[in-house]
C-alpha cells in the first residue's frame, strides 16, 4: 500500500479518490481490511481536496464485513451518516446483506431503521437480504 501511494506521485500521478477505492478493493480482496480502514480514517481526517465517498466507505465496510469484522463495519457506516455522507439504497441493502451473512440481524436491522429515518427508500433487494 505504502509503495502504491509512494510511487504514484513520482511518475505524476495524484492519487485521487478514484485510485484509493481501488486500492480499498484491493486490500480488501486480500484480507487486508484493517489496513484499508485505517487508511480511510487517514483520508477523512486528512481533511485534503481527496476525501472519501460513499463508494470508498462502501468498498471498505463491505471487505470488512467479509472478513466477520461487523462492529467495525457497524462503526465505520455511522461515521458516513454522521459525516453527512448519503448512502443510497444499493450501498445500505449491500451492507443489510454483508450483516445478514454473518448473521449480524440486530445490526442489519439497525441500517434499516437508520435508512427509515433518513428517508431512504428500501427496495426488493433490501427485504430480500432480511427474509433469507
Amino acid at each position: 500500500m505504502e509503495i502504491v501511494l509512494r510511487i504514484m506521485p513520482e511518475l505524476n500521478c495524484i492519487p485521487d479518490v478514484f485510485s484509493y477505492t481501488i486500492l480499498f478493493k484491493g486490500l480488501s480482496n486480500e484480507k487486508r481490511s484493517q489496513e484499508a480502514l485505517e487508511l480511510i480514517h487517514i483520508m477523512a481526517e486528512d481533511g485534503g481536496s481527496c476525501q472519501p465517498n460513499v463508494v470508498s466507505y462502501s468498498t471498505v465496510v463491505d471487505g470488512l464485513l467479509k472478513e466477520g469484522e461487523v462492529d467495525k463495519a457497524y462503526s465505520l457506516f455511522c461515521q458516513v451518516l454522521k459525516r453527512r455522507i448519503s448512502p443510497n439504497v444499493v450501498t445500505c441493502s449491500s451492507i443489510i446483506s454483508g450483516m445478514c451473512k454473518v448473521h449480524a440481524m440486530d445490526k442489519a436491522e439497525q441500517v434499516l431503521q437508520q435508512m427509515f429515518d433518513t428517508r431512504i427508500l428500501s427496495n426488493v433487494a433490501t427485504y430480500t437480504s432480511l427474509i433469507q
